[in-house]
């Protein structure tokens, strides 16, 4: 079953040397885990890809942090180490 936290602007957290530490533990982490895997496999959520326009339960990201690369939203990447960077842009 998916996380579900409150969403809302708290959630939008800059990405940082430690953030990528932190995806590097979780990945160990997960190859040491001795759990037998999911039978459905997780997936990346669909109203968060590439190029869509961010759904309003997000909310806005904080003006200090548009522009800034940010921590994914999506929890299926927070274990997994990828190209891409999240960075918040202002539509006017």
């Amino acid at each position: 079953m998916a996380d579900l936290t409150l969403l809302g602007a708290n959630n939008f957290r800059r990405f940082t040397p430690e953030s990528l530490v932190a995806i590097e533990k979780r990945i160990v982490a997960k190859k040491a885990c001795r759990d037998p895997p999911p039978a459905e496999k997780p997936r990346p959520q669909l109203d968060l890809q590439v190029f869509q326009k961010l759904p309003a339960l997000y909310g806005n990201p904080p003006l200090e942090l548009i522009g800034e690369p940010l921590e994914d939203l999506d929890p299926y990447y927070h274990d997994h180490k990828v190209k891409k960077c999240f960075v918040a842009h202002r539509l006017w």
